[in-house]
């Protein structure tokens, strides 16, 4: 899913969840790019299920660029599967990544991640409250 170019919008903001798929290296990716926007303003959860074989698979989230905006305002809870804690090997992990002064909104209250990689750099911003559960790594650059 992708809004990518100054004032273009993806506008899902009915939709409650994403589930990625099952199978080895399934992943669904949400970007905002290049002044896009995308609206999952009613987004309360983004899992990874338990089921199936659960190696290099992730939900990757990702805002980049100058007015970029991914809108996960209900996010209550983000989880994916993998196991391995390497972040550094190639192992993917679902991501929250914010940069080049993109931003990414969650719950003001609470968006609880367990095992995601929570990555800003370049002046992007996350905006509202992660708070990292079990396996989550928070990176600034």
């Amino acid at each position: 899913m992708r809004a990518s170019g100054v004032g273009s919008v993806l506008d899902l903001r009915n939709a409650v969840a994403v589930t990625n798929g099952s199978m080895t290296v399934d992943s669904v990716a949400i970007d905002a790019l290049a002044g896009g926007r995308v609206d999952l303003r009613a987004m309360q959860q983004v899992l990874d299920p338990a089921a199936g074989d659960t190696r290099s698979r992730a939900v990757l989230v990702t805002a980049d660029g100058t007015n970029s905006v991914v809108d996960l305002t209900a996010l209550a809870q983000m989880t994916d599967q993998t196991t391995n804690d390497d972040y550094n090997q190639g192992v993917t992990h679902s991501r929250l990544t914010a940069q080049n002064l993109g931003r990414i909104v969650v719950s003001p209250v609470q968006a609880f991640a367990t095992r995601v990689f929570v990555l800003t750099q370049t002046l992007g911003t996350i905006q509202g409250n992660v708070v990292l559960g079990p396996g989550s790594i928070r990176e600034d650059r």
